[in-house]
């Protein structure tokens, strides 16, 4: 093995895509990376059924909030991974924020399951069936000092309690139910959240939305900090959302990741929607949009 791929095993799957650019490292060489980091090629990786139906669970019209995002237009199909790529500053995480309740827009149009939805907080959509998992579970996502059922149980807590007194056994068995489910790694239900590994957490996060009886979930760069083995267990998670149903909007920096995973693209810059491509694009075509080099509408979207 030469001294770049060992360098390349040393930074990790994700340093993989910039050393290759800078080092032109062949698509070859990180095949062997990926071999040796977890005996599994990159097409093994991001093999996941698909399960993208026709009906439009999302729609979105000239979503405009200035100046982090302007007029953005797109749908979101049922059973379908949304990919979303774009460089730091493109305003990615600000759409989705919109969408979910977080972030009021200046303008624009949402509606989802065909109802308008004008959301004053994120109550609405949660109450809308928007699940939104941020980049920073640990300061977003998760109540670290709390337990594995607390957390679980925290955004349907006003479900389960009847004159504001919690149903203790309601709450047990929902979180036991998606500790199996979700094969949680934990040693009982009341292990704080923060003990947890990176990728046991994202799935208590994923189990609360889960629990919510969420329909559209919002993954915002859902890998970060986690091992290649938990990458995979989150990524067979996609495909056991999407088999029951669920669509999902996936933002992530990582390239190989959306190109594996999304079955349509949409790529932004500065606050633009530069493109949506599908998931045969190249890497080069995507980064090409992300910077700016193409302009909107002189790629024809393929769905």
């Amino acid at each position: 093995m030469n001294k770049m791929v060992y360098n390349a095993l040393l930074m990790g799957l994700y340093g993989v895509y910039v050393l290759r650019l800078r080092l032109k490292i062949t698509p070859i060489d990180i095949m062997i990376v990926m071999f040796m980091m977890v005996g599994r090629t990159l097409e093994d990786i991001y093999s996941i059924k698909r399960h993208k139906g026709q009906n439009v669970v999302l729609e979105v019209r000239g979503l405009t909030k200035e100046p982090r995002f302007r007029d953005i237009s797109f749908e979101l199909h049922q059973g379908e991974i949304l990919g979303m790529f774009g460089l730091v500053g493109s305003g990615r995480t600000d759409v989705v924020r919109a969408i979910f309740g977080a972030t009021k827009p200046d303008a624009g149009e949402i509606t989802i399951n065909g109802k308008r939805h004008n959301p004053e907080s994120p109550r609405d959509g949660i109450n809308m069936g928007v699940g939104f998992l941020p980049e920073d579970r640990k300061l977003q996502g998760l109540a670290l000092k709390l337990s594995v059922q607390d957390n679980i149980n925290l955004v349907v807590y006003p479900q389960i309690a009847k004159l504001g007194i919690i149903d203790g056994d309601e709450k047990k068995n929902r979180a036991l139910r998606y500790i199996d489910e979700l094969r949680i790694r934990t040693p009982s239900m009341v292990q704080r959240v923060d003990r947890l590994s990176g990728g046991n957490q994202q799935k208590v996060v994923v189990s609360k939305w889960l629990n919510a009886e969420s329909e559209i979930f919002i993954f915002d760069e859902p890998t970060t900090g986690v091992d290649v083995g938990a990458k995979m267990e989150i990524y067979k998670i996609f495909e056991a959302l999407t088999a029951r149903g669920a669509s999902i909007i996936l933002i992530s920096s990582y390239l190989p990741e959306v190109l594996g995973l999304a079955d349509r693209i949409l790529v932004m810059h500065e606050g633009n929607l530069a493109g949506i491509v599908g998931n045969d694009a190249t890497e080069e075509e995507i980064m090409r949009l992300a910077s700016g080099l193409d302009r909107k509408g002189t790629k024809e979207e393929r769905v």
